[in-house]
């Protein structure tokens, strides 16, 4: 929020600077006043983000990073930010008072791009770092902020490295370093309901001992549709918390139906017991 006011004072700054200056009538100069703040907006928004762009490539792909600085988290903070604000995205939240002091795991249904985003804006003073697919690491811009913000990449080919990052995501909330969020289905849903959970995931809150936000994004699919012409109303939910006590003694696809069934109430879905889930 920070650099898009600064910005956005530039750029009215500019435009007033314009109007005063340029030899027209009254009516006019307020016309061309908007204009060159609205292009001056344009354009220095444009510069941040090919700013962002040069920084990024200093970060190495074959590096794996373990720890943030200020000033790394913030540009990302607000370069999220900014993608929510002229997405259109405006966020209705309730629930958030249920959140636990510290560190735990979030974990979220996945119908856009936009959720781990959203969850980040949002509960920003969390830090939050997420699991994500390898491919969005490889983003131009994004991929090297969130690699040097210590997103974990989570293959799904191979599972060995997907422990590996299970155990380091652990390590991220046992430590107190990060809350770490990831979707349980593994992959955007792009049609009705909840896919078939991964219960791997869960294993992070078992290793770290710590609890599990459960939380429920609505509507985040029309986000895409309604860009540029519509806002959309976003609603987000924490929709329960579950503590370590609950569910230290719990095996992971018990936790991960658990986790299910809290997300498809508060999602209102119907969903018929379907015990090829546990096997996922």
């Amino acid at each position: 929020m920070t650099i898009t006011v600064i910005l956005t004072l530039l750029a009215l700054s500019a435009g007033g600077a314009v109007g005063v200056f340029v030899p027209a009538a009254t009516g006019l100069k307020f016309l061309w006043g908007a204009l060159a703040a609205i292009g001056a907006e344009i354009v220095l928004f444009a510069l941040f983000f090919l700013a962002a762009y040069v920084v990024s490539l200093c970060f190495p792909k074959d590096k794996r990073y373990d720890e943030q600085t200020k000033v790394t988290r913030f540009f990302l903070d607000q370069t999220l930010w900014i993608l929510c604000f002229f997405g259109g995205v405006r966020v209705s939240v309730n629930g958030a008072e249920k959140l636990p002091e510290g560190r735990f795991l979030i974990v979220y249904n996945h119908k856009s791009n936009f959720d781990p985003i959203i969850l980040s804006v949002v509960f920003r003073k969390k830090d939050i770092v997420h699991i994500s697919k390898p491919g969005n690491f490889d983003i131009p811009i994004a991929g090297g902020w969130i690699r040097r913000n210590c997103y974990l990449s989570m293959s799904r080919t191979d599972p060995k490295e997907a422990l590996r990052t299970v155990m380091q995501a652990a390590e991220y909330v046992r430590s107190g370093k990060f809350t770490v969020g990831v979707a349980p289905e593994g992959t955007r849903n792009r049609g009705e309901g909840l896919l078939p959970f991964k219960n791997g995931c869960f294993k992070i809150a078992l290793l770290a001992e710590c609890p599990i936000a459960v939380c429920c994004l609505k509507k985040t699919e029309k986000i895409a549709k309604n860009f540029p012409l519509k806002r959309t109303r976003v609603e987000l939910t924490v929709a329960d918390v579950l503590p370590y006590e609950t569910i230290k003694r719990m095996k992971t696809f018990e936790i991960s139906d658990l986790v299910r069934s809290i997300m498809a109430a508060k999602l209102g879905l119907e969903e018929e017991k379907n015990d090829e889930l546990s096997a996922v």
